[in-house]
């Protein structure tokens, strides 16, 4: 399985990529300064930039299989960044199921 994992260069995201890797899977390494990341490159490691303050430049997602967050409240961070990553992944994510002809979940609206 492919992974993306936001906030990968964090004390959660090492431990989640960590594990990841040691169970065989491929990792997309999202961090905010790619530069400066500690995350292990040395396997099926794929480090992208991504910044939940700057839309615009997040990545597309649609070549993994699931995103997960460990981003936390960093010292300059409003309480925003929470919310902020988890709409950034569920939109930069495109299973790949759809591509692949499998419908996606339908939600229903229940109206008045």
């Amino acid at each position: 399985m492919r992974f993306a994992v936001l906030g990968a260069s964090g004390r959660v995201g090492c431990l989640l990529v960590d594990q990841a890797l040691e169970r065989g899977h491929q990792v997309v390494a999202l961090v905010r300064a790619p530069d400066r990341a500690t995350v292990a490159t040395s396997r099926q490691v794929d480090v992208r930039r991504a910044d939940v303050f700057c839309p615009r430049n997040f990545p597309d997602l649609g070549d993994v299989d699931a995103v997960v967050s460990a981003i936390g409240i960093g010292k300059g961070d409003g309480p925003g960044a929470l919310v902020a990553g988890a709409r950034l992944l569920a939109a930069a994510h495109r299973p790949r199921r759809r591509r692949h002809g499998v419908p996606r979940p339908r939600t229903s609206r229940m109206g008045p």
